[in-house]
């Protein structure tokens, strides 16, 4: 808790965060591998079924380990804190003696104002509740691929279905394109065949159909939230992995500004592309559906493509205060 009594600091640098060697960058990556474990386990028990109980019933209960597995993903950074304090005393090293042996002033000084004022190091309680909220996401995800839909290849089908599920799919299947697409298709997403011996309207016909539609539902309904976790838990290090070389505060010349400004190009021409995927409903639900490894290259690679994105658009609000001295400072010597 935020002491009171001791005035705020300052927001920290970014390059603080990273600089000593047991704060946010070992603490964000012990959590996250607790955290990963737990999607491990989740993904070897969802789908169990208890005897007697109808399907309705089994999701129930898969729902109910679903909601202990997301408050234990809750509990981990204070249980791991708690934990490695108890039996591992020197895992975690003396906020003051990391403050002492950090050898930057500004950092030493911004560190000790962080300190003095919520009582640790970072990570801080957003950061941390960030991963939280991002493995509670994925988490969900691997619920629904494993125990909202059940049987095998294009019977794999959805065990509940209420009435807002059935207008959800109603939607998808009113503003869908079906391969092969033509020039007057006015569909919002993308449909393909990902099995040779299915056509794409073939597979529209099948019950895996309505468990992608609606699963597209939800990729859609989370992709800002994981937009905004990843970039909160992993801007203060892409800054201070190499971010921080292009920050447009330095000296700029025209070699660096022609430089900067194809890198930012290509930064949000990569990281866009995630949102310009979420169309492709066969890359997207289909394959996680068939196959739970695509699922997890899909979370690996989008992660890295959000990485991209939050890049690009820094350096684009970095652009626009460029301009804005560069005006400001023309105005100033018109005058």
């Amino acid at each position: 808790m935020p002491r009171r009594s001791v005035p705020k600091p300052p927001p920290m640098p970014s390059a603080v965060w990273v600089l000593t060697t047991s704060t946010y960058e070992q603490y964000i990556g012990r959590y996250a591998a607790c955290m990963a474990a737990v999607l491990w386990l989740a993904a070897e028990t969802f789908g169990f079924r208890v005897r007697g109980l109808s399907p309705a019933q089994n999701l129930l209960a898969n729902f109910g380990w679903y909601l202990m597995l997301a408050a234990l993903i809750w509990f981990i950074p204070p249980l791991y804190d708690t934990v490695s304090e108890r039996f591992f005393p020197h895992s975690n090293a003396d906020p003051e003696q990391v403050i002492r042996n950090t050898e930057d002033p500004e950092a030493r000084e911004a560190l000790a104002q962080y300190y003095a004022y919520y009582g640790g190091l970072p990570p801080d309680r957003l950061r941390r509740g960030a991963a939280c909220l991002l493995f509670c996401i994925w988490l969900f995800e691997l619920f629904f691929i494993l125990a909202w839909v059940q049987g095998k290849g294009v019977e794999r089908h959805l065990v509940w279905r209420p009435e807002w599920a059935e207008a959800v799919i109603a939607w998808f299947r009113a503003n869908i394109d079906v391969a092969p697409y033509s020039p007057n298709d006015h569909g919002i997403f993308m449909w393909e065949s990902i099995f040779t011996n299915y056509t794409a309207e073939e597979l529209l016909h099948e019950p895996i159909a309505d468990a992608a539609f609606l699963f597209q539902f939800f990729l859609l309904l989370f992709a800002l939230p994981v937009t905004a976790c990843v970039t909160l838990v992993l801007w203060k290090i892409l800054y201070a992995m190499g971010a921080s070389a292009l920050d447009m505060n330095r000296k700029m010349g025209l070699g660096r500004i022609l430089w900067l400004g194809l890198a930012n190009i290509i930064l949000l021409f990569v990281g866009l592309a995630y949102y310009f995927l979420l169309v492709a409903i066969s890359e997207q639900s289909l394959r996680p559906l068939i196959n739970i490894e695509w699922w997890v290259t899909i979370k690996v690679y989008f992660s890295m493509i959000i990485c991209h994105l939050i890049t690009g658009l820094w350096m684009l609000w970095g652009w626009i205060r460029f301009w804005k001295r560069c005006f400001v400072n023309l105005i100033r010597r018109i005058k």
